[in-house]
């Protein structure tokens, strides 16, 4: 990855000779100048890491080879995109967030390395910084249980002492962790149940209220809004126990496999991306888009309306000043917007687009403004708030059917907010059909399925993984999996392969598991 955005004198001669010109020195994700620096520096990166990848194979042509990985899902800086994806034998990176960081970037390992197992890593110690202090053994044991349920491989690093010895309480503790993820291992497997699929656009990790500022200005922004909200996106369906996984445009021709695919606020898209979305709704598909998505292009351009306006149903006419706003639910949609109503909208803090819907469409929620703009501190109607006064005539969420499937598009990413889950999961489940499994848990346990057709049986795997550690045990966790005409054998609990009672009912499986403390495991035998 690039540690710095780089202005030396071979950058400079490159960029002069394919581009032309001098180096853009000012961001601006709307200038094509500075886009196609970015876009330079992503193949660049990938050229190099061509380079090594090739150089090494050439002296040991069996051997394996994988580059830093932990950056795909970073800012912009570090110029990763699926171009560097090809120069691996697998990905593997290290992390060192929460659950929900680790199931994200799992899902997207999973969908994004060229081979499989990927490898997840995290330190031995609470941080690399610290060389003595090691993270307890609780949290260990849940990271590597929770990449075994996404069917990675779980990797500790170690600093090893500047006079080259080890500290065996390191390896005694991995031991510990290690001695029982092993035990599973013969049971992996298959093709993880993915019923809604976020899309991930690498070339959309930066933030527009950049534009215009210097590379090195220090108050550029640390955010990332495609990210937070692609993210934010995982949360939800997470808390909701919905089947999901993460794509990118290395998936474009593999869509097919996804009930629903989730387009959240992708920032920039090219040509071959919009005709690969076109293509999955015309088959069957469903979308779920919000915000930009599909009005600015890869090369920098933005355009006069979404290259996707036909797949959504809308047409671009700006965007509102304000920035907080508001939907209300249309009449006859007030399910998808849990505990508001017209008077009490749901509050979005962001700007919204303003769009027309066009004919044949079905609004499902419409823009509310708040009484005046939170921008200008002389005129207020609250003292802390900015409570919703201006109903409008602008659509907030609109649904378009386009050839055998439909499209939801909403005016901003409302998936990017906690306060906007609720609406948002109510939003898919009205687009979805019956998703694979169904799980009475709670938000800490994360269900896990993989298909093993050659098997023939479905793999369960549960894991809890809480704020606070050591886990106080769940009991009476109830799942439903979807058994798609198939007849139950056997429901197993791993490894011991003891039967569980359980009843077939109306086209679904449906058992309790035993009390879960951190990881369980189960195998769905069939018929």
């Amino acid at each position: 990855f690039w540690p710095a955005v780089c202005y030396c004198a071979h950058c400079q001669r490159r960029f002069a000779e394919e581009v032309g010109g001098e180096l853009p020195r000012v961001i601006h994700w709307e200038d094509p100048r500075w886009v196609a620096f970015q876009r330079k520096r992503e193949e660049w990166l990938a050229e190099f890491a061509a380079y090594m990848t090739s150089a090494v194979k050439r002296i040991k042509p069996q051997i394996t080879v994988e580059h830093q990985a932990s950056t795909y899902p970073l800012n912009w800086r570090f110029g990763v995109t699926a171009k560097l994806v090809p120069q691996n034998d697998f990905l593997q990176g290290d992390f060192y967030g929460d659950a929900l960081q680790g199931s994200f970037v799992r899902k997207l390992f999973y969908n994004l390395s060229p081979h499989l197992p990927y490898g997840f890593e995290t330190s031995s110690a609470v941080s690399l910084n610290n060389h003595t202090a090691l993270k307890p053994i609780e949290l260990l044991r849940a990271k590597a249980h929770a990449c075994l349920a996404d069917g990675g491989a779980f990797v500790f690093i170690d600093a090893i002492d500047p006079v080259g010895t080890l500290n065996p309480m390191v390896y005694e503790r991995m031991g510990k962790v290690f001695a029982e993820t092993q035990i599973y291992e013969p049971y992996l497997g298959g093709e993880l149940c993915q019923d809604v699929a976020i899309y991930l656009s690498l070339e959309s990790k930066f933030d527009p209220a950049d534009n215009g500022k210097a590379v090195d200005d220090p108050q550029l922004s640390s955010k990332t809004p495609h990210i937070e909200a692609a993210v934010s996106a995982c949360k939800a369906l997470l808390d909701a126990h919905i089947p999901y996984g993460v794509v990118t445009r290395r998936n474009l021709k593999e869509l097919s496999r996804h009930q629903i695919l989730i387009l959240p606020n992708l920032l920039m898209m090219d040509e071959e991306e919009a005709e690969a979305f076109r293509a999955y709704v015309r088959a069957g598909g469903i979308v779920y888009a919000s915000g930009v998505t599909s009005l600015v292009t890869t090369d920098g351009v933005r355009h006069g309306d979404f290259l996707l306006g036909d797949l959504f149903g809308v047409t671009y006419l700006g965007e509102t000043a304000e920035a907080f706003t508001y939907i209300a639910p249309a009449v006859g949609a007030e399910k998808l917007f849990p505990e508001h109503s017209s008077k009490y909208p749901l509050g979005l803090p962001n700007k919204q687009m303003i769009v027309r819907a066009r004919p044949g469409t079905e609004i499902l929620g419409w823009m509310v403004l708040p009484y005046t703009d939170p921008a200008d501190p002389t005129r207020y109607a609250s003292i802390h708030s900015n409570p919703p006064g201006l109903p409008t005539e602008n659509p907030g969420v609109v649904l378009n059917h386009f050839g055998a499937g439909k499209a939801l598009y909403v005016t901003t990413d409302l998936e990017r907010y906690d306060t906007c889950h609720n609406t948002f999961i109510a939003l898919i489940r009205n687009l979805a059909k019956p998703f694979s499994f169904e799980a009475d848990a709670p938000k800490a346990v994360e269900v896990t399925v993989f298909k093993q057709e050659d098997k023939g049986r479905y793999l369960v795997s549960l894991i809890n993984f809480q704020k606070e550690l050591p886990n106080i045990p769940v009991e009476g966790i109830r799942l439903r999996l979807r058994m798609d005409g198939k007849d139950v054998k056997r429901v197993l609990i791993l490894p011991a392969e003891r039967e569980l009672d359980y009843r077939q009912v109306q086209g679904y499986v449906e058992f309790t598991a035993p009390k879960l403390e951190t990881f369980a495991m189960f195998a769905v035998e069939y018929i």
